[in-house]
């Protein structure tokens, strides 16, 4: 075999072997962005789902307010949201059935939008509570709650 057969015959292994070894590792052969996305994780991925109100994982360990134990101690001084996650007040009181569980919530709503602060009185069955992060839930929009006539608050 002559010295130039020998070095035409090593060239074409080695591009069969380039070849294979890019074939097994498709990040090696990506462009920047399309190896950057295959290594990418999801923005939360990293943040633990207690500290996501309103996570899937959050709301699944989520109780009916109605369901909450000595709702007027549990309850008390909790943040409320409305149905799309929107802080809207605290609760200021927790009014209870005879049988002790919470029956209707009162929350204080800070003034906004040049309206002034208020109280309303939410029914617990509207309410869910997660305790990981001491939130009750509304199943109202913020403009139903906003809509509920003032109560006094205790």
């Amino acid at each position: 075999m002559s010295c130039k057969s020998r070095m035409f015959g090593g060239t074409a292994i080695a591009a069969i072997a380039g070849a294979m070894i890019l074939a097994a590792a498709p990040g090696i052969a990506a462009p920047a962005e399309t190896a950057q996305s295959s290594q990418m994780k999801p923005a939360d991925a990293t943040i633990p789902a207690k500290d996501m109100p309103g996570s899937p994982a959050a709301a699944a360990k989520a109780e009916p307010a109605t369901a909450v134990t000595d709702p007027q101690k549990t309850l008390a001084s909790a943040k409320v949201q409305d149905s799309s996650g929107n802080s809207i007040g605290t609760v200021s009181d927790v009014k209870t059935s005879s049988s002790g569980m919470a029956k209707a919530i009162t929350v204080s709503l800070p003034a906004s939008h040049g309206k002034k602060s208020k109280a309303v009185e939410i029914n617990a069955t509207e309410l869910r509570y997660m305790p990981e992060n001491h939130l009750l839930k509304a199943q109202l929009t913020s403009q139903q709650i906003n809509s509920l006539p003032a109560v006094q608050s205790p």
